[in-house]
């Protein structure tokens, strides 16, 4: 008979903590402007949400989930509840997402500029891929975290995501959505390139490493989805339809353990996950290798150095006014940022980092470079722009040459004087516009009336055509040319279930990516007899095609096992391949699951049903109660229990809770609402319940007295997001009051809780701005401040007031992902007969004290010491050990006494990850510290996770 251990209690435990502390009233800024006119359609399956403006897509949303329905859950064998589709109009965004908490999909109607979903409709797309989450989520609901979701709601599914790894449910949608369409992302050989190449290459990561992933190697199976694609479709292909529903039931009848996933895998399919990796990669690493056998290659000249030390991704390299090569450069080591490149003598100039990049597209022209930025709508989280931003190299100065827009994929003409781009409006239509490239104004609008989908538009050599691909929800995607002067389109390529992408042409040819050979590479198509040849044979990819001013050369980005790479070839079309004489070499690893699923695509006869739409009403569905967290902290002082409430638009949260404390053995209980469906966040709570403490009286003896508390709590918040460019920057304003009442209380003290009345004030401002990348431990560049006063303005029983200043400065340190930052604090106290609780951080190493006058100067620099990238199997990994030595000098004056407390130490922590917990890592460590005034030192355990 199997015990449970302490270890495993601990892993019950630790989901949990973790959500259960975050569960409150207080919601994000993440909401839509007022006065949208919300619309739902019920249907029997689903209920879908979405503004006025966008009626037409609710309607075709509510067919495509409905007509899915049950395919998308089939193979998980468990049928799921009815849900709620949220649809967001305001997001300049391309993304969707499943969440048990509360319970909801919700789609971002702007489909991506990108080809990675080929050519499937991005609602259908997101239909599948989301619904399948959701199906997870509801088939992870049995056993014993079914018998958790009786005591607390949605928050038992933490503990599925415990012991179930990411990649299985991002494989498992990729899966799902690439054998039900003629797209998704498991056809495309692009979604596969980088893994192709560091299997070709000879290189494989050991399986934590290839989860987990790692800051001193670029891992591409680090992502979810692809290392989970290849995962669960091996498994199916090997074992059947039915093994991931079988896997999961076994996992969740016990899913307290967290190595349980793998543990059933083992029991269902005699291979646990360390040994299904391995067998996934020898089976890929053959096929792939097949796949390239016998091919001749295509030569190229490399147009950059290549650092073989350091994968770095090198987009779409594209030739300057003066012969140069501009590329964006990303990497572990680079934050996204231009570079100028010689292509002769191979040197490089840095040209400038754009802020919060939409889609990763640009194009130049002269000494132009334009791209779009995500401008953030300060208040409102639910509206976010697509800016175009032009840097000119000869000035050295960026501007944003729109405000406010919803701009995709901007092409500078030849002449860099106008910029054409994808215009998506708030009721999701799209229209090739054409602006001026200084002012920004809109000098032509080219009709779209099919209402397909436009992507990547290019500018014709002379300046009077504009070549762009074209997708229709049901016959694929095609490559159009439309006339500037005449408006007159011609579609140069038939409808195909192939990915295009980025097309762009020299008058003669236009040149895209394809994988029409199952190997992404470049091709051409002549516009005057429109035929199609091959025009490159890269051993893993090619993409991103770009023409040298005079049409001579073409450069584009060859993927290898050192990164995305700049490279060139001369154009020769009497050496291209005519297209009916390419062969096809796709792996189509996907093939067995089709069969497994409906054998073939679901997508091209979605019904055209009208529903009724209704209205919905937010203020009639405030209340939406999606878990109740029992809680007992082994760490803290009592047990509670909170009915959680978050309304599906955002806007309204509440928590009602009971708590006890074992130590006082008094309980309370209260409840607190937040409401930002206005430009402020209004927030109230009131509290009632019991208190006591002890006293020794004279003759040594312990006695217990009590009191009643009653509290009455309002607040006002304003949360701002002024990020400009690179920085992320915050700006949070905020007052509240409260109001408590203590009565029943027979011991009275100076400086403590008597019977009466305590109405407190605060002010509080906080200011956060910085940037980071993946191997920065601190933020390169940043500031962190807040400001707080709090005081008794009001007829009281208690008086007193308090000033706070505190601050967090950054700075680079001697070595790339140092970090020298300063912590500074001042606090002043002017207690009549109330103290309040000092808000800064005492000295490292002291307990607090109070003091009147407190200041603080905390000197540190954090440095990263080594990337072990090894572990325990199924308990931890650890991917990074660092450290940060520090110096607090502060000093706290009381009355007349003035103290030092001053400490000098070193925190030695690690970033790791625990489980199978792929979405978050956590950085543990330990902390000594040498109480220089006190001559002692001390030892403490620090704890945290982003």
């Amino acid at each position: 008979m199997k015990t449970i251990h302490a270890f495993s209690v601990l892993c019950f435990m630790l989901p949990m903590l973790l959500v259960t502390r975050s569960a409150d009233a207080q919601i994000n800024s993440r909401q839509n402007p007022p006065g949208l006119d919300w619309k739902v359609i019920e249907t029997p399956h689903f209920e879908v949400i979405f503004p006025k403006a966008i009626e037409k897509d609710g309607q075709r949303v509510a067919n495509t989930l409905e007509h899915v329905y049950p395919h998308v859950w089939k193979t998980l064998q468990h049928e799921p509840d009815r849900v709620s589709v949220i649809l967001q109009a305001n997001l300049a965004e391309s993304n969707g997402f499943s969440n048990p908490r509360p319970r909801r999909i919700e789609f971002f109607n702007v489909p991506p500029q990108g080809a990675f979903l080929g050519p499937s409709d991005w609602y259908s797309m997101l239909s599948v891929h989301e619904f399948r989450h959701l199906s997870q989520f509801d088939k992870l609901n049995h056993g014993f975290t079914r018998f958790l979701y009786y005591l607390t709601g949605s928050t038992a599914h933490s503990m599925s995501f415990f012991c179930t790894p990411g990649w299985f449910f991002e494989g498992d949608a990729v899966c799902t959505e690439t054998a039900l369409s003629t797209g998704g992302r498991g056809r495309d050989p692009d979604f596969d390139a980088e893994l192709r190449a560091l299997l070709l290459s000879g290189k494989r990561y050991p399986y934590y490493k290839a989860m987990f992933g790692s800051y001193k190697d670029w891992d591409p199976l680090a992502s979810p989805y692809l290392l989970g694609y290849y995962l669960t479709a091996h498994v199916r292909r090997h074992y059947g339809p039915d093994v991931w529903s079988n896997i999961l039931d076994r996992t969740t009848n016990l899913s307290i353990q967290p190595q349980r996933f793998s543990q059933k895998m083992n029991a269902e399919i005699d291979r646990g996950a360390v040994t299904n990796y391995e067998e996934t990669m020898d089976e890929i690493d053959s096929l792939f290798r097949k796949q390239v056998a016998g091919l001749k290659f295509t030569d190229v000249a490399l147009l950059q150095n290549v650092d073989a030390a350091a994968w770095t991704y090198n987009y779409d390299p594209q030739y300057m006014g003066d012969g140069k090569v501009v590329v964006l450069r990303e990497g572990l080591e680079d934050i996204p940022h231009f570079v100028l490149i010689d292509p002769v003598t191979h040197a490089e100039e840095g040209l400038y980092t754009p802020g919060q990049l939409n889609s990763g597209m640009f194009s130049s022209a002269g000494s132009k470079i334009a791209w779009t930025e995500t401008e953030y709508d300060p208040r409102w989280g639910a509206r976010t722009y697509s800016v175009v931003k032009v840097y000119d190299h000869t000035s050295r100065k960026v501007r944003a040459v729109t405000h406010n827009s919803r701009l995709f994929a901007p092409a500078l003409s030849p002449d860099a004087g106008q910029i054409t781009a994808v215009d998506c409006t708030t009721d999701n239509k799209f229209f090739i516009v054409v602006l001026d490239a200084e002012t920004g104004a809109e000098l032509k609008r080219f009709p779209n009336p099919t209402d397909e989908f436009l992507q990547t538009p290019h500018w014709s050599p002379d300046g009077r055509s504009i070549v762009f691909a074209k997708k229709h929800p049901v016959k694929g995607i095609t490559i159009s040319i439309i006339n500037t002067e005449t408006g007159e389109e011609d579609e140069i390529v038939p409808y195909t279930t192939l990915n295009i992408g980025k097309p762009v042409t020299d008058g003669v040819f236009v040149y895209f990516a394809s994988p029409y050979s199952g190997i992404g590479n470049i091709y051409a198509v002549e516009i005057s007899t429109k035929k199609t040849y091959q025009a490159t044979s890269r051993k893993v990819g090619a993409n991103s095609p770009h023409l040298s001013p005079h049409g001579e050369k073409l450069a584009f980005n060859d993927v290898t096992s050192d990164g995305y790479i700049a490279v060139e070839m001369p154009v020769k079309p009497d050496e291209w391949i005519p297209i009916e004489k390419v062969g096809d070499r796709s792996v189509r690893y996907y093939e067995p699951l089709i069969a497994q699923e409906a054998g073939g695509s679901i997508l091209g006869d979605i019904p055209a049903k009208q529903y009724e739409v209704k209205d919905y009403s937010e203020f009639s569905h405030l209340i939406d109660v999606h878990s109740w967290d029992p809680f007992i902290d082994p760490f803290a002082k009592g047990a509670s229990l909170t009915l959680n409430s978050q309304n599906l638009l955002g806007t309204c949260g509440a928590s009602l809770g009971y708590e006890y404390n074992w130590n006082e053995k008094t309980s309370n209980v209260s409840l607190s609402v937040s409401y930002a469906g206005w430009y402020p966040i209004l927030d109230a709570a009131v509290c009632y319940g019991g208190r006591a403490s002890t006293f020794s009286d004279a003759s040594g003896n312990t006695v217990i007295y009590s009191w009643r508390e009653t509290s009455l709590a309002g607040g006002i918040s304003l949360p701002l997001n002024l990020t400009k460019g690179l920085y992320a920057t915050r700006l949070l304003l905020g007052t509240s009051m409260r109001y408590t009442k203590i009565s029943n209380l027979a011991r009275l003290e100076a400086y403590s809780n008597n019977n009466g009345t305590f109405l407190p004030v605060r002010y509080a401002l906080s200011f956060a701005r910085g940037y980071a990348w993946v191997k920065d431990i601190n933020p390169v560049w940043g500031q962190f401040i807040d400001l707080s006063y709090s005081h008794t303005p009001f007829k009281g029983d208690y008086r007193g007031s308090l000033v706070s200043v505190r601050g967090t400065f950054y700075i680079p340190g001697l070595f790339r992902h140092h970090s020298f930052f300063l912590d500074l604090g001042y606090e002043k106290q002017k207690p009549d007969n109330y103290r309040f609780e000092s808000e800064m951080l005492f000295a490292r190493g002291y307990s607090s004290e109070f003091n009147e006058d407190l200041y603080k100067v905390g000197v540190n620099y954090a440095l990263p010491l080594f990337y072990p990238d090894a572990g325990i199997p199924h308990v931890v990994y650890f991917k990074r050990i660092a450290s940060n030595f520090f110096y607090d000098h502060s000093e706290g004056k009381y009355k007349r006494h003035r103290d030092l407390y001053r400490s000098a130490g070193v925190d030695l922590f690690s970033d790791l990850n625990i489980f199978a917990f792929d979405a978050m890592t956590f950085r543990i460590g330990v902390r000594y510290s040498y109480q220089v005034d006190q001559k002692s030192s001390a030892f403490s355990l620090l704890l945290g996770a982003f």
